[in-house]
């Protein structure tokens, strides 16, 4: 799971903290939900995006806003 940081689908945060980090990103197939589940050496959360009445969003990825959101949390 550190590789999907490093080198992975969630590379595209550019992770510069020292603090080790490992995580995983998931969609749905239908673009309605995505998420990023990630671990550092202090904490572990998870960030779900998407709507209560579904709606398809094709810019939606666990990569592109879940990913920016949990990064904020070693700020």
């Amino acid at each position: 799971m550190e590789n999907v940081i490093q080198n992975g689908t969630a590379k595209n945060m550019k992770w510069d903290s020292k603090r080790f980090a490992a995580g995983k990103t998931g969609t749905t197939n239908d673009g309605k939900d995505a998420w990023f589940a990630g671990v550092t050496d202090e904490y572990s959360t998870v960030v779900w995006v998407g709507c209560d009445k579904p709606k398809a969003n094709d810019e939606l990825y666990g990569n592109t806003y879940p990913v920016k959101i949990w990064k904020t949390y070693d700020k």
